[in-house]
């Protein structure tokens, strides 16, 4: 896809729009799952990296702080919050039932997580909370190790264990 076809698929917002687009986003409104809390942490990061960037001024500090306890306050107050439904949880769900039910099909599982991105913390998580005792994980940046000793506590008091794979793990040998 060249720069010009990128270009034309992104709606630029100004003023009022781009605020409330920031609230929607922030709050899970304007979300893959309604409700969905991992967005308002893509928000609060991106106004951290921009602090430390330089790139934001005084104002759009205050905004993005204000949509941040906003969503906070929408997550807390309302029923959006209480289901704590995530793309992950929602996928991680379908995929249960498809195998027969999620408590009976996780417990045995086995899971391969490939990759250490935003969305690989939760979803190890997940994975523990459902029951899988057997994850593995894989990185091609070679991360994977880094990422599970990070995250090793947490997945242990969810009474999970992971292990990174190497390249060659992936695949049987030819």
């Amino acid at each position: 896809m060249d720069t010009e076809t990128v270009a034309r698929s992104f709606k630029v917002l100004v003023d009022d729009d781009a605020v409330s687009h920031l609230f929607e986003v922030g709050a899970g409104l304007d979300s893959a799952v309604i409700g969905e809390r991992e967005i308002a942490g893509q928000v609060r990061r991106s106004l951290t990296e921009a602090q430390e960037a330089g790139t934001v001024s005084a104002n759009l500090t205050k905004l993005f702080e204000t949509a941040t306890r906003t969503a906070k306050d929408v997550g807390a107050r309302t029923a959006l919050g209480a289901r704590g439904r995530s793309i992950v949880s929602v996928a991680l769900d379908i995929a249960g039932d498809i195998r027969g039910g999620s408590d009976a099909f996780y417990p045995g599982a086995n899971a391969l997580l490939i990759g250490t991105g935003a969305y690989a913390g939760t979803t190890l998580a997940q994975l523990a909370e459902r029951g899988v005792q057997d994850i593995s994980v894989f990185s091609g940046s070679g991360r994977a190790e880094a990422f599970l000793a990070e995250r090793a506590v947490h997945l242990a008091a969810r009474g999970g264990s992971a292990r990174h794979l190497q390249m060659h793990e992936l695949a049987p040998p030819w």
